[in-house]
């Protein structure tokens, strides 16, 4: 006599399979997308300064970042097209990731203020392992320009700016390849001298 329990056989559940991978696909495009219109923690974190310091109305015309898979496919997107500048391939190449903010104030920043952004800004980068490489101000803009040491020539340059030109902040954080913008500037060393 059979066992009715031995020949019975144990059913898949492959849907649960499926579904699970359908839920890590959906999770995993969440967090692009989020990562795409956030910024970086660098650059988040001079914005915070900068607003700490700035007291007006703030509104976001642009908030994104970009990292090395996105500018990847985007790179080879442009090596199909043929109208496509070199120059703007090469400088593509160069930049490995970046994070981009604009933002709109509803007055201008005034000198006092740029003076207290600079003194925001500059104890939270240097916190965070930022050294300043440049700040410059006239009438109405200021720019400051943080970058993080390396060792070797070679390695990829990070950079993080900002700029209050009247009534706009722009932040940005890049990581870019050395040599590759060497090159641009080279191919345009000769352009700028003729000007």
């Amino acid at each position: 006599m059979n066992d009715t329990n031995s020949a019975i056989k144990p059913r898949r559940r492959w849907w649960r399979w499926v579904l699970g991978i359908l839920g890590v696909c959906l999770l995993m495009s969440a967090v692009a997308i989020v990562d795409l219109v956030t910024l970086n923690r660098d650059a988040a974190a001079m914005r915070r300064a900068v607003f700490s310091a700035v007291k007006a109305e703030k509104s976001t015309h642009v908030q994104l970042s970009v990292g090395p898979v996105l500018l990847g496919t985007v790179r080879k997107g442009l090596g199909f097209s043929h109208h496509v500048p070199e120059e703007a391939k090469l400088a593509l190449k160069g930049v490995k990731a970046a994070s981009v903010g604009v933002y709109a104030l509803d007055r201008e920043v005034g000198a006092e203020e740029r003076g207290r952004v600079l003194a925001a800004v500059d104890p939270v980068m240097l916190r965070r392992g930022w050294e300043r490489l440049v700040v410059a101000s006239e009438a109405k803009d200021t720019v400051m320009i943080y970058t993080q040491p390396t060792d070797d020539a070679h390695d990829p340059l990070r950079v993080c700016l900002a700029v209050c030109e009247g009534r706009e902040i722009v932040i940005v954080s890049a990581t870019a390849e050395p040599d590759a913008l060497v090159e641009l500037a080279a191919r345009h060393g000769g352009r700028l001298a003729r000007r």
